[in-house]
């Protein structure tokens, strides 16, 4: 290995100091609003906008309407969607790339 290669690949941090970030000290969210699916019926792009189940009642999460808000706006959990976190991938990935 020359000189160079090596210090150069000195210079780089160990794996641990290249982890992301703890999120908490971000004062915003992202956030996607959910609507109660009666008002979707027929309407809802399922690739767009899935439907969840949320204390036995179905939303649909508004994807195009996401948003940045400030943690001191959002009120206490309800749930969570964690089981959920393909299709809502998937739902954020069709709005960003449309495929």
């Amino acid at each position: 290995m020359r000189k160079q290669e090596r210090r150069q690949q000195d210079a780089l941090p160990p794996p641990a100091r290249r982890a992301v970030p703890n999120l908490d000290a971000l004062k915003r969210r992202l956030v996607v609003p959910l609507a109660a699916a009666r008002h979707y019926s027929g309407k809802a792009m399922t690739t767009l906008t899935p439907s969840f189940e949320i204390e036995q009642t179905p939303y649909v999460m508004l994807t195009p309407q996401m948003e940045g808000i400030s943690r001191t706006a959002l009120g206490k959990e309800v749930d969570g969607l964690s089981s959920h976190r393909h299709e809502i991938i998937s739902a954020i990935d069709f709005l960003v790339t449309g495929i």
